[in-house]
C-alpha cells in the first residue's frame, strides 16, 4: 500500500515532527548476531559477506511539536534491510528494521501517537548530548550506561539534505511498513580514525550482544548542525504481512 500525499491527512497519515539536533551511527556488525532479530519477510543488508549494520539514531526534539509539547530525544535501534520498492513512492535512501524505541520524556513512551507501532523501552533513558564534540552518553534510569558514541570526522561540512528512508516494525505478531523524510543541514560520511566509542549490554539493544560489535568499524555516521532547523515528515506504520 502506497502513500499519497495529495489525499493523506496529516496526524492520521503522517506526522511532523521538528528538531533542533540529529546523530545517528551505522555500526558493522556480524550477520549471525543481527539475523536472528528479523522477521522472515525481510532481508538483512549485507555491506559484505558476513557484515551487516545496527542502526543507533538520536533526535533531539523542539518544544511544541504535536501531543509533544515539551522538548525530549528519542533514540531508535535498528538493524539496516533490504528495502521493498513496491511499498514506495520514492527510492529509499536505505531501510530498517526497528527493534527498540526509547526517550528521556515518560509521556512520549506512553502515548501511541508518539510511538505509533513502534517497539517502545517503557523505561525512560538520560542523554548527556556534547553539541559541540557530537558526543552523546545514553544512560538508564538506574544510571546504568547504555552507550557512549561519539563522531569520528573532524571537520564536518554541512549542507541541506532530503533524506526518505522506509522503516518496519513488527507487533502483535503482524509486520508493519512506513516511512520517513528527514530534512536538514546535513552531513554524512565514512571517515573513521577512530573508534566510535562504546556500547554496553542492556536491555534496549533487545539480547544482541554488543560485545560482538567491532566500534573501531563504523560504517557511515549522519549528523545534523547543531541547533539548525530540522523536520522530519514520518508516514505512520501500515501492516504489511502477518507473521
Amino acid at each position: 500500500m502506497k502513500l499519497d500525499m495529495k489525499t493523506a491527512k496529516l496526524h492520521e497519515d503522517y506526522t511532523k515532527w521538528h528538531y533542533k539536533f540529529a546523530i545517528a551511527w551505522v555500526l558493522e556488525a556480524p550477520t549471525e548476531v543481527l539475523k536472528p532479530k528479523l522477521p522472515k519477510e525481510l532481508q538483512i543488508l549485507e555491506i559484505r559477506p558476513g557484515v551487516s549494520t545496527l542502526f543507533i539514531s538520536l533526535l533531539d526534539f523542539k518544544p511544541g511539536n504535536y501531543n509533544c509539547e515539551a522538548p525530549c530525544k528519542e533514540l531508535s535501534v535498528s538493524i539496516q534491510v533490504l528495502p521493498e520498492l513496491g511499498l514506495c513512492e520514492a527510492t529509499p535512501r536505505y531501510a530498517v528494521y526497528t527493534i527498540s524505541l526509547g526517550s528521556d520524556d515518560k509521556n512520549f513512551l506512553t502515548s501511541d501517537y508518539s510511538i505509533d507501532k513502534l517497539p517502545a523501552y517503557d523505561d525512560t533513558l538520560s542523554f548527556d548530548v556534547d553539541y559541540s564534540k557530537f558526543r552523546v552518553q545514553c544512560y538508564d534510569s538506574q544510571n546504568k550506561p547504555v552507550f557512549d558514541l561519539s563522531n569520528t570526522h573532524q571537520d564536518p561540512k554541512f549542507a541541506m539534505e532530503d533524506i526518505f528512508f522506509q522503516v518496519f516494525s513488527e507487533k502483535e505478531g503482524k509486520l508493519y511498513h512506513g516511512g520517513a523524510m528527514m530534512k536538514g543541514n546535513i552531513f554524512l560520511h565514512q571517515d573513521n580514525p577512530s573508534s566510535a566509542g562504546r556500547l554496553y549490554p542492556h536491555p534496549v539493544f533487545r539480547g544482541i550482544n554488543v560485545e560482538d560489535i567491532d566500534l573501531q568499524e563504523t560504517f557511515m555516521q549522519l549528523l545534523m548542525e547543531p541547533g539548525s532547523d530540522g523536520e522530519e515528515i514520518y508516514f505512520r506504520l501500515r501492516p504489511w504481512a502477518a507473521i
